[in-house]
């Protein structure tokens, strides 16, 4: 095992640090912001600047999560409103929104991918036809991108 030199440890503080002050500013913000949905915005913030490893990495991983996001929350939405109709219409949707998942886990953007799959799964458990769910994750994402993407330029 190496050492921990002065320098990997002041990086690991600072790093810790920054992620400490985007988490309590960001939270803070969600509180007061009258936001129902507060979580996603802090789990997005988490998930994108905690493994980055410089801010190249934290943009393309915003990227990736609001493709995954958006693409899911489509695939859920068009589910939720055939599931009105018949749930039997609701599945072959499903089923393809776990294809793409599937299918793009193995290419450039695999969190995208891993996305698409975890916001589908939140989408199509809320009731027939009831798109706030869909709405308030991608506002809770675009939120935590957001605030992701300050924090690290600012950080």
């Amino acid at each position: 095992m190496k050492p921990i030199t002065l320098e990997h440890w002041y990086s690991q503080e600072a790093k810790a640090i920054k992620i400490a002050i985007a988490f309590t500013i960001t939270f803070i913000m969600v509180h007061f912001s009258g936001f129902n949905e507060r979580s996603w915005p802090l789990i997005t913030l988490i998930v994108l600047i905690v493994p980055a490893q410089n801010r190249k990495h934290i943009f393309f991983r915003i990227g990736e999560r609001v493709l995954g996001t958006l693409t899911g929350s489509a695939i859920g939405v068009i589910a939720l409103f055939l599931e009105k109709i018949d749930f039997l219409l609701m599945v072959p949707v499903v089923a393809f929104g776990a294809f793409v998942c599937g299918y793009f886990a193995k290419s450039k953007l695999p969190y995208a991918s891993i996305i698409v799959g975890v916001t589908l799964a939140v989408i199509i458990n809320a009731p027939a036809g009831d798109i706030h769910i869909a709405l308030m994750r991608i506002a809770g994402i675009c939120l935590g991108a957001i605030s992701a993407a300050i924090f690290s330029v600012l950080l």
